[in-house]
């Protein structure tokens, strides 16, 4: 499906992901999340952590699965972007699934530290007073990413359009995201398209770490 575009646009195009997209895709998540991926995925590793997103990424049934994805992708068929949405009411499931994949990949010692990985940031949230990244009825887009060489191009905003427009097909009447407190930039993109801040989230023993500042928590109603 083609959206309406800008000159600057012309040449892109927005599909669903494949399978084969695995390596450029696993890139373009790992970009996305930084250091949180190198923590939970690759246990300091960039490259583990790219590895591993890619292996999940081939699979059916997780956050990272090919069957939630949609590219960015120029006229001759290279990626340069990437989005990963779904209801949220969908979250829970999609992380059980992701955790019974795990299992074989890693092998049960890394698994049990992956586990250990993810309730460190479980208990900050939730002592911080949080409890969920998404409300059941919002529509989660919890990856966004584009190639740094093809940023400033308005292939961001192209994706966030595409995925707004399916969710509103399936009934979502918001859609939300996480963001870095430190990613000016994306924020201010979020901000110019329409989404709010409406929770600030800091977790200290994420802090300590990782370095991470925390997110921000943004939301923008569908019309």
């Amino acid at each position: 499906m083609a959206l309406e575009r800008s000159p600057a646009q012309q040449k892109i195009i927005v599909t669903p992901a494949k399978p084969a997209d695995s390596r450029i895709a696993a890139g373009l998540i790992r970009l996305a999340m930084g250091k949180v991926a190198d923590f939970m995925f690759g246990f300091g590793s960039s490259t583990r952590a790219t590895n591993m997103i890619e292996n999940l990424f081939t699979q059916n049934g997780s956050r990272f699965s090919y069957q939630l994805a949609h590219t960015a992708r120029t006229a001759n068929g290279d990626i340069v972007g990437i989005v990963i949405a779904y209801p949220c009411s969908k979250t829970v499931g999609l992380h059980v699934v992701m955790a019974r994949q795990l299992l074989p990949i890693y092998g049960m010692l890394n698994s049990l530290l992956f586990l250990w990985n993810a309730l460190v940031l479980l208990m900050g949230v939730l002592s911080f007073g949080q409890s969920k990244t998404c409300w059941g009825d919002e529509y989660y887009i919890s990856t966004l990413a584009v190639l740094p060489e093809f940023q400033g191009m308005g292939i961001g905003t192209m994706l966030l359009a595409y995925v707004e427009d399916e969710a509103k097909k399936a009934g979502f009447r918001k859609c939300s995201l996480g963001v870095d407190i430190e990613n000016d930039h994306a924020i201010r993109l979020y901000e110019h398209l329409g989404y709010k801040i409406v929770e600030t989230v800091k977790v200290k023993r994420f802090s300590k770490r990782i370095g991470s500042r925390g997110f921000y928590r943004m939301v923008k109603p569908l019309v």
